[in-house]
């Protein structure tokens, strides 16, 4: 069994896609070719639906975009990831998940460029969804030539590692991360910058909390929370109606027979304070060595 950020296929109103369930970011990625045109919120709230969220070019030609006409992906459900073979097979690229955002590089040893050529140029056209006004940028983190991190405002050809995008009104904002640090050309909402094909540089996307921007990028840690003590449920022996009435009422049960199962970066629970407590995960005294690691518990 695997809990985690998983691949799904959609086949609906004439289109294939590859549907992304990750906790905190919802994706979809066309079968064809590997173009992501959905992206919405752990909330549900959609900020891209039917653009792209990002193209590719090797500077003059492109190699991802919204007309192209050949393109194979190679999908893997669980944990999930995405490979796609560009335009005339000069490069693949590869996008994986984990820890609430999305990932993305090429592939080193599928790159086939050709000379002194070896960057491969993005393009973010953030043609966003935003009902409660147009998005800003809240923060866009730039570093000097020692490393030396500072806010700075939006120009061409800035040298940033991170970058944030508020949303008016939204309960989520989107972040972006480079690694390692790239130049970017910022234009509107959307951004242009180019990443070493060799060298598995490679950019990140996903949803924060207003102040949760440090935090995702690794520059903050958590505020210190206040230890829950588990909690036993006991149930008389015979009591069935108890028994199903825990099950029914935990948010995740887990049954049979099970060895060193971990369930891993998940939010459980459920969205509103109930009356009383119940359990986050209902575990099967046959499932021996189960862990919670990384986890987020809401209301139970």
């Amino acid at each position: 069994m695997y809990a985690g950020p998983t691949l799904v296929k959609e086949y609906a109103n004439r289109q294939a896609n590859y549907v992304l369930h990750s906790p905190k970011l919802t994706a979809r990625f066309a079968m064809f070719n590997g173009l992501c045109s959905h992206l919405a919120d752990d909330d549900g709230t959609v900020r891209l639906d039917g653009s792209p969220l990002f193209t590719m070019s090797d500077g003059e030609t492109p190699l991802l975009f919204e007309k192209q006409k050949v393109g194979y992906t190679w999908p893997i459900e669980s944990p999930a990831n995405i490979i796609g073979d560009s335009e005339k097979h000069k490069c693949r690229w590869q996008a994986f998940f984990y820890g609430g955002r999305m990932s993305v590089r090429l592939i080193p040893e599928w790159s086939r460029f050709e000379g002194a050529h070896h960057r491969t140029s993005f393009e973010i056209p953030g043609r966003w969804k935003s009902p409660g006004g147009p998005p800003r940028w809240k923060r866009i983190v730039g570093v000097d030539e020692k490393g030396k991190e500072s806010d700075v405002r939006p120009g061409a050809k800035l040298k940033v590692t991170a970058a944030e995008l508020e949303f008016p009104g939204g309960k989520w904002n989107l972040a972006f991360q480079f690694q390692p640090p790239q130049h970017i050309t910022f234009e509107g909402t959307g951004m242009k910058f180019s990443v070493n094909s060799f060298t598995k540089d490679n950019w990140q996307v996903g949803f924060v909390r207003p102040d949760g921007f440090d935090v995702w990028r690794g520059k903050k840690k958590l505020a210190a929370r206040v230890k829950k003590q588990p909690v036993d449920i006991h149930v008389k022996a015979g009591d069935g109606r108890a028994v199903q009435s825990a099950i029914d009422k935990a948010a995740v049960v887990i049954r049979g027979h099970h060895h060193d199962l971990v369930f891993r970066q998940n939010t459980i629970g459920h969205e509103k304070p109930a009356d009383e407590w119940h359990a986050g995960i209902l575990v099967s005294r046959h499932a021996t060595g189960f862990q919670s690691a990384d986890n987020q518990f809401r209301h139970v």
